[in-house]
């Protein structure tokens, strides 16, 4: 036979399928959430949903009350378990107002996850943003007149901007909570806890289903875990965490896909300023989490 036909690259192909879905299937076994008290929301919940779907996932928190990526950068606590977790995938989370602010806090955010991204990259860990929600009332103590509406539109620009720069996954949780906002209104105000901010119970589920079904490539409509809510009401949910997966948000990548080339001076300058930056406290007494 002529090796040297269609038929071999054929072949070829087919043989190599196989190895390919399992690569794609192979699903993270170590994910580690850095940000704030937003994120430790999910710390009992997503344990939770990720053994009900069959996944024995160890899931670890880094996120104190607040906290500012930036914060994070500066922390080498927060660096030194990124570095040596041997982490399948990192879930960075800013604090709420601050990727929905104008500069110089926007420009902090960016300083923040570039940074942080520098360093998980070198790791080969898969990196994905949580992009949060408004707050049920909109960020009144900065922005007069504003509406949750708003202040949505200012965070998916912030935390989309991001993702774009730095070519890594985004979790549309935020949009979620628009979509359920879009059906049922009172549903929607159930979604935050007592301060219109933090979410509830049932927020924190909602938030649990789209950060899951973008890490695993799931379908939000086929996960049956309820957690503690009713069937029809984490039916409702499901369904809207699929409807903001599908709106345009980029989907989840496979390993050899997930990562940029990684520019060996960016890493440098991300540890280097591990040592020099400093804390923003004036800022942050101006724009401090409600």
């Amino acid at each position: 036979m002529n090796l040297n036909t269609p038929f071999v690259a054929w072949l070829a192909f087919w043989l190599c399928l196989p190895l390919v879905a399992a690569e794609k299937a192979k699903p993270p076994k170590r994910v580690l959430f850095v940000g704030n008290s937003y994120s430790h929301a999910l710390r009992q919940v997503m344990p939770r949903l990720l053994r009900a779907e069959g996944h024995m996932t160890t899931v670890e928190f880094i996120t104190p009350g607040g906290t500012q990526l930036i914060k994070h950068l500066n922390n080498p606590r927060t660096v030194n378990t990124i570095i040596n977790g041997k982490w399948d995938v990192v879930v960075f989370q800013e604090q709420s107002q601050t990727p929905a602010c104008p500069d110089p806090l926007r420009k902090l955010f960016l300083k923040g996850i570039r940074g942080l991204h520098a360093i998980t990259d070198k790791t080969g860990s898969r990196i994905m943003l949580f992009n949060t929600w408004g707050y049920l009332g909109g960020d009144k103590r900065n922005f007069k007149d504003d509406t949750y509406t708003e202040m949505q539109k200012r965070l998916n620009h912030g935390y989309g901007t991001a993702a774009k720069e730095l070519d890594v996954e985004l979790a549309p949780v935020g949009d979620a909570f628009g979509e359920v906002k879009k059906i049922n209104h009172q549903l929607w105000s159930q979604l935050y806890a007592r301060d219109g901010s933090h979410p509830s119970r049932t927020g924190a589920y909602l938030a649990a289903v789209v950060i899951y079904a973008r890490m695993f490539d799931a379908v939000p409509k086929k996960i049956s875990f309820n957690d503690s809510l009713s069937a029809s009401i984490a039916a409702k949910l499901r369904a809207t965490a699929s409807e903001a997966l599908r709106s345009g948000n980029p989907a989840p990548r496979q390993d050899g896909q997930h990562r940029p080339k990684t520019d060996s001076q960016l890493i440098l300058r991300a540890r280097k300023s591990i040592r020099t930056l400093t804390p923003p406290s004036v800022l942050e007494q101006e724009w401090r989490e409600a």
